[in-house]
């Protein structure tokens, strides 16, 4: 009258949350399970769970750290699955391919510049949703790591510019291509310098 539960893991090429025909079995899927008995396969990277109660449900706590690539993620890390008796019930799970983008910001015009630190660089999808923010590093390098294939902009954001009485150039575009080893890209440049002060206050501090 026991129950189990078949763990899938597979690379989402996609990245549709299906698996479809030609994404592999990943390897390297660990899991902490509330009762039964878990069992590796390292053959066949399935991971079963046996000896489970019946009409209960089981809590699943997934952990990728011994994935292959640093780039493969798990979307949903806790799952509750219904125990059917007397089977074993098939839990497919997805692992997204997830890329970075990278690149500096600089203080100054081309030529005079030198890297800016704790500068605000938003993500966005190319429908204006805000994905993340990063921060510029001392030496005004920034990256960002976890965004699904798809087109995107980055731009440095508008309010802190404004709250410094600065400005920044404009945003830049690029686009993350599904790749099995994850896609990088790196190069983007975000130039920043100081508004000019009005006339009107310069006059009034003469």
């Amino acid at each position: 009258g026991k129950g189990g539960i078949v763990v899938y893991p597979f690379l989402d090429l996609n990245a549709n949350g299906k698996r479809d025909k030609g994404e592999p079995k990943v390897k390297g899927l660990n899991l902490n399970v509330s009762g039964g008995r878990v069992e590796h396969n390292e053959k066949d990277t399935l991971i079963r769970i046996y000896d489970l109660e019946p009409y209960t449900n089981t809590l699943l706590t997934l952990f990728g750290s011994n994935f292959d690539n640093i780039a493969w993620q798990i979307k949903n890390k806790t799952m509750s699955v219904a125990v059917d008796p007397n089977q074993f019930k098939i839990v497919e799970v997805p692992i997204d391919i997830l890329g970075e983008v990278a690149g500096m910001v600089y203080l100054g015009a081309p030529g005079s510049e030198r890297g800016q630190g704790r500068v605000i660089v938003n993500i966005y999808r190319a429908d204006n949703t805000l994905v993340s923010s990063t921060l510029s590093e001392e030496d005004g390098y920034f990256s960002y790591m976890g965004l699904r294939p798809g087109k995107y902009y980055a731009m440095i954001d508008a309010v802190q510019m404004q709250r410094l009485g600065m400005k920044a150039t404009d945003k830049i575009e690029f686009e993350i291509e599904a790749s099995y080893e994850g896609d990088f890209i790196d190069g983007l440049e975000f130039y920043i310098e100081k508004l000019p002060v009005p006339e009107e206050v310069e006059t009034a501090e003469n």
